[in-house]
């Protein structure tokens, strides 16, 4: 009996076992495509039948329309220092109370698909032009010199001063320096002929979503390389970043993310139920993934993380990493049983690096865990070369290995 008790109870506990995955937190059944945060915690989506918005990082959701047609598809929301602004395919609306009224500020345009705004700059495109505010959207103009006609375009975006538009025929991106004033072509790498559909801008990292695949930039878009591994079915593509770590999910394909900068990237896509991805967005700590159904979200300290197996091992235990010598990164596999404080609680896991000095140099872990396997991806591409040493503690256990960065 007591045998039989025994065995209960580790199945009881290796199915109560979760893996770090997406949590849906809002059944749209419908397109949850932008996202868009402001400083003071509110973050909106846009979806077919208005716009969401919520105020405790997804926790809950309240629809806030009124001024916009009931059933209104948006296409993009953005929110600026002074007001709100959101999209329809053929409408622009403004809000000055954070979605509680809307206002329309310019209708019966064909193709708007994005909204762009910096400070008192609002940007939108429609299939044959990019329009522009100066003064938050109380007059429109459009801003074309440059950029070839007949590209139907999709998009528009910025970042660091550039903008960045792009379309189904514009074989590659185009951008200015000067709020749109000008146009030019940004990179040659983009074969002639490949449609774009959405584009992605953070400092110096530009992506473009194309009929090819994604192409990423890490220099404003003078250059282009082409991400090998990751192809959507077609051509919509979501972004996200914070600091050297970049989220892509594809429609048909998942999310993929990336620890150092685009150099290399691993499936990110544990508890997203469809592959049907649109949008994605980093905030508050948080990633979030609009797919045509709902929204999930996901905590940002699990990037990097990997449930290897929800087996429950007997021991703590930590394994050399692989590769060593590494550059820029690396995988730590450990091991988290269930005795102690896991029977009933997850356990505190820090990772820390140290250099040779005994100087920390980096934490790629500081969660707790359920019993497990588990894999990190450290990412070394801020620090200089050299040894190192990683160390795991969790409750009482503490285990050091050594490590070589070599750039």
């Amino acid at each position: 009996m007591k045998k039989i008790c025994v065995i209960v109870l580790l199945v009881l506990l290796h199915t109560l076992t979760v893996k770090a995955q997406w949590v849906k937190i809002l059944d749209a059944n419908s397109y949850t495509r932008v996202f868009s945060g402001s400083p003071s915690g509110n973050l909106f989506t846009t979806a077919y039948g208005g716009i969401y918005k919520t105020t405790n990082n997804g926790g809950n959701w309240t629809l806030c329309n009124p001024g916009i047609p009931a059933g209104t598809a948006m296409t993009s929301v953005s929110v600026s220092d002074s007001a709100l602004y959101a999209c329809t395919g053929s409408a622009v609306y403004k809000s000055t109370n954070i979605g509680a009224n809307w206002t329309v500020l310019v209708s019966g345009y064909n193709g708007i698909n994005s909204l762009y705004t910096a400070g008192n700059y609002v940007f939108f495109n429609t299939y044959s032009a990019i329009s522009r505010s100066t003064n938050n959207g109380a007059n429109f103009s459009y801003v074309i010199s440059g950029l070839p006609s007949g590209i139907s375009i999709q998009c528009v975006t910025g970042s660091a001063g550039r903008l960045y538009t792009a379309g189904l025929l514009s074989s590659g991106v185009y951008t200015s320096t000067n709020n749109g004033d000008n146009w030019t072509k940004a990179g040659t790498e983009i074969p002639s002929g490949i449609g774009t559909y959405s584009l992605f801008a953070s400092g110096n990292i530009v992506m473009a979503g194309t009929d090819n695949g994604v192409y990423i930039s890490t220099n404003y878009g003078t250059n282009w390389r082409l991400i090998q591994g990751i192809l959507a079915p077609y051509g919509y593509y979501g972004f996200a970043r914070n600091l050297n770590r970049l989220f892509i999910s594809g429609w048909g394909l998942g999310v993929y993310a990336s620890t150092d900068l685009g150099q290399s990237w691993f499936f990110w896509n544990q508890g997203i139920n469809d592959g049907l991805c649109n949008g994605m967005y980093y905030f508050n700590n948080y990633v979030y993934c609009g797919t045509i159904t709902a929204v999930y979200r996901r905590p940002y300290s699990d990037v990097g993380i990997n449930t290897i197996s929800s087996d429950i091992p007997e021991e703590f235990k930590l394994y050399q990493n692989y590769p060593n010598p590494f550059n820029p990164t690396t995988k730590i596999k450990f091991s988290v049983p269930s005795t102690g404080k896991t029977k009933t609680e997850n356990t505190l896991i820090t990772l820390t690096v140290y250099d040779i000095l005994g100087r920390e140099a980096a934490r790629p872990l500081s969660q707790r865990l359920k019993p497990g396997t588990y894999e990190v991806t450290f990412d070394g591409g801020t620090l200089e070369s050299g040894t190192y040493f990683y160390v795991l503690r969790a409750d009482e256990f503490r285990d050091t290995r050594k490590f070589i960065l070599l750039k």
